[in-house]
Order: C-alpha cells, then structure tokens, then sequence
C-alpha cells in the first residue's frame, strides 16, 4: 500500500542529483523495507496468537453426538420368543 507511493518518492529525490536527494532516497528505501518486515511479522504474530487461544468450546449438540458415537453399546436383548417363560406350564 504504502509501497508505491515510497518507490516513486525515492526515486525523485534520487533524481535531484544532490546529497541531500541521495540520502533520501536511501532513507525512503530503508524506510519500505522495514515497513514490508513489519507486516511480515505481524501477520506471523496474528498467527501465532490465534495459535494460543483456547479451542472453540463445542456446542451442546456435537457434545451429545460425540459421546453417542463413542459410548458403550449393550449387548442386545434377546427376541421375545426365545426368552424362557416363567408362565409356562
């Protein structure tokens, strides 16, 4: 964003052909470098900080969906017809 506008100034006061022009340029350059490291590094640290926050707490519904699929399954019971009938003669 601000890069082009930092190019352009350095490179007319490089064209001025006095000191004064020289060390701006410089200055101007120096200046947009350590304006793209910056933005390098804070969006490493925007990174990062994501990186260090809690886990999103989950919802009630995945809760129940998760303890569901990972919940015991008891045996099945048996069919009624082959239950023994105390009622039986």
């Amino acid at each position: 964003m601000l890069r082009r506008p930092l190019r352009s100034s350095s490179q007319d006061s490089q064209g001025s052909r006095s000191q004064d022009g020289f060390d701006l340029y410089h200055d101007l350059q120096t200046g947009a470098l350590t304006l793209r490291r910056l933005g390098e590094d804070l969006h490493v640290a925007a990174e990062r900080m994501r990186a260090l926050a809690l886990p999103q707490r989950r919802s009630w519904q995945e809760a129940v969906a998760a303890y569901y699929g990972t919940a015991r399954i008891p045996p099945a019971m048996p069919p009624p017809s082959a239950r023994p009938d105390s009622r039986a003669p």
